[in-house]
C-alpha cells in the first residue's frame, strides 16, 4: 500500500518560521516561559501563561516549553492577536514541545478580555438535561480536550456537569469565547463541579 503525506499546515515545525518571527528569534526578543515544573508540580500554568502574553512588548515573543501540544491554548492566544509556531519533537523523544505565539496586525480595535478574570456568567442553566463527565485524576491536557469535546456535542437546553479535581481556570476563557454559560463551585470533597450549556 502506497502513503501519500500531505504538506504540514502553517504553523508547524515541518514549515520554516515565519519573518516576524525570525526577526525576534534573530534579535533575541524572546520571552520564554517553561511550563512543566508546574505541570509536574500540579500548577495549572494557564494564569502564568496568560500573565507572560499579555506582558509581551511590541515586537517580542512567547516561547512555551510543554511536553504536549496545548492545543486548546492556540484558540485563547488566536483570540488575543498571537499566531503561533510549533516546534515538534521527533516522534519517541523525550524531548519538550516549543510552541512560539508572536502578534499579528489587527484590523481596527477589539476589546479583549483582562487576563486573569474569575468566571462571572453564575446564571440559571435550566437544567433540563443534564450529561455527567468526571474528569478526576486525569493527566492534563486531557480534561481541558473532553470537556471541550462534550461542549461542542451540547445542544441547546443541555447541561453539562462536569466533576474536576482542580478548578479549571483555563475552562473558563475558552468557553466564554465558544458562546457558553456556566456556573462553577467547590464541593464539599474539595473537588469542583462545573456545569456548562450554551448562551440562547
Amino acid at each position: 500500500m502506497n502513503h501519500e503525506s500531505s504538506p504540514p499546515p502553517p504553523g508547524s515545525s515541518g514549515n520554516p518560521p515565519p519573518a516576524a518571527l525570525s526577526r525576534a528569534l534573530a534579535a533575541g526578543r524572546v520571552v520564554e516561559l517553561d511550563a512543566r515544573p508546574l505541570l509536574e508540580a500540579g500548577v495549572e500554568p494557564f494564569r502564568a501563561i496568560m500573565n507572560a502574553a499579555g506582558r509581551l512588548r511590541p515586537g517580542e515573543v512567547l516561547q512555551l516549553i510543554v511536553p504536549f501540544e496545548p492545543v486548546p491554548l492556540h484558540d485563547v492566544m488566536a483570540g488575543r492577536g498571537l499566531q503561533r509556531w510549533l516546534r515538534e519533537p521527533e516522534p519517541g523523544s523525550s524531548e519538550p514541545w516549543e510552541v512560539f505565539y508572536y502578534p499579528i496586525a489587527k484590523e481596527g480595535s477589539e476589546e479583549e478580555p483582562t487576563v486573569g478574570d474569575e468566571p462571572d456568567d453564575l446564571e440559571d442553566s435550566g437544567e433540563t438535561d443534564l450529561i455527567d463527565l468526571d474528569v478526576r485524576g486525569l493527566p492534563p491536557p486531557e480534561p481541558l480536550e473532553r470537556v471541550l469535546a462534550l461542549a461542542g456535542e451540547l445542544a441547546y437546553g443541555q447541561v453539562a456537569r462536569v466533576r474536576h479535581h482542580r478548578k479549571p481556570i483555563p475552562l473558563f476563557e475558552i468557553l466564554r469565547e465558544r458562546g457558553f454559560a456556566w456556573q462553577c463551585r467547590e464541593t464539599d470533597t474539595g473537588d469542583w463541579e462545573v456545569r456548562l450549556w450554551r448562551r440562547d
